[in-house]
């Protein structure tokens, strides 16, 4: 971002493109032997410090052209008044600012008492996110960036305003089922699946209560994004008010294999592609059928199965076991997700 288009507001830099910084950092001697500055730069430096902005990183090395050369009285007026007499390992204050010098930025943030932006109890390395703020909203997008599945608490430096877990693949938005206010903002309890990611969106104001935590085996996050599931046959809630739910749950119907009774077709094909039965789901390179066999393109199943019905609050779940690659599922005609 041009730094000479930036202004200060309570010590946070803000550009007109819509971005905030807290930290100005100058290039550090890893990534340029010596940066040069033009002396315009340095007059907006000297003023966004002294109006508030925090500033890290070492003194330009020279000016930029042979019209700042020329006037090298001025260029090392403002280098001192930003870094002179500033310790090898400290700050200085320069009118409302500060400029640090031998601290990482996240030393420096600490010290100032900014909170990470969003942090999580997985491995750092497993998680990554970007951070979007309209007028109402903030807006993470995180990513599993691992194989396997996780489950994680992100803590958000967003306060007093409700999580909710956006689904881009199942096409749902639900308030967060379980969370919990932290000094900077709030935590929420997310379950990926592998190289999964999950919309976190805050816009809506706190209710009067909710929950912040569950006693239950099985606690399951990840398949009706905004609801907890458990199969177990009871569950202690903890309240935001301090208040304890304990509720007692039904036991669950015995589970309906869908194992026999399956078509296939291969829209693609047209007449030569139409319904057959076959005997069993598994890998179409297995099949006896030519046709299934050497196809290469998207097929359809279909089968019919009754279940019985469905108690208030329950929740039907189908286990598909392994795809491959992608399926999306209808039942009874409605989209079902993918």
């Amino acid at each position: 971002a041009d730094v000479r288009a930036m202004q200060v507001e309570s010590g946070v830099l803000r550009h007109p493109n819509g971005a905030a910084f807290r930290l100005l950092v100058t290039p550090e001697p890893q990534t340029s032997r010596g940066w040069v500055a033009e002396i315009p730069t340095l007059r907006k430096l000297v003023s966004l410090v002294r109006a508030g902005a925090t500033l890290s990183g070492p003194a330009p090395a020279a000016p930029a052209g042979l019209n700042d050369l020329a006037r090298r009285e001025e260029f090392d007026r403002l280098v001192g008044d930003l870094w002179g007499g500033l310790p090898v390992r400290g700050f200085k204050r320069v009118g409302a600012g500060k400029v640090y010098a031998g601290h990482a930025p996240a030393e420096i943030l600490r010290a100032e008492q900014v909170a990470p932006d969003l942090q999580w109890d997985a491995p750092m390395a497993q998680l990554r996110y970007l951070h979007r703020r309209t007028d109402d909203a903030d807006i993470y997008y995180v990513f599993n960036y691992s194989d396997q599945p996780r489950q994680a608490r992100l803590d958000v430096r967003t306060s007093d305003r409700v999580p909710e877990i956006w689904d881009a693949m199942r096409g749902t938005r639900a308030d967060a089922p379980m969370f919990e206010r932290t000094p900077t903002g709030v935590s929420v309890p997310v379950q990926f699946e592998p190289w999964g990611s999950t919309f976190l969106v805050l816009r809506k104001p706190m209710a009067a209560r909710w929950v912040v935590g569950a006693e239950t085996a099985g606690l399951n996050l990840l398949d009706r994004p905004g609801t907890l599931l458990t199969q177990a046959r009871s569950a202690r809630l903890k309240l935001s008010d301090g208040s304890i739910h304990k509720t007692s749950l039904p036991p669950l119907p015995a589970p309906v294999a869908i194992d026999r009774g399956w078509q296939l077709a291969f829209p693609a094909l047209g007449v030569a592609g139409t319904w057959r039965s076959i005997d069993r789901l598994a890998s179409w390179t297995e099949s006896p059928d030519p046709a299934i066999r050497y196809h290469s393109g998207t097929g359809i199943y279909r089968t019919s199965i009754e279940l019985p019905a469905k108690r208030a609050g329950a929740v039907a779940m189908l286990d598909l076991g392994r795809v491959a690659d992608i399926a999306r599922v209808r039942v009874n005609g409605r989209d079902a997700g993918i």
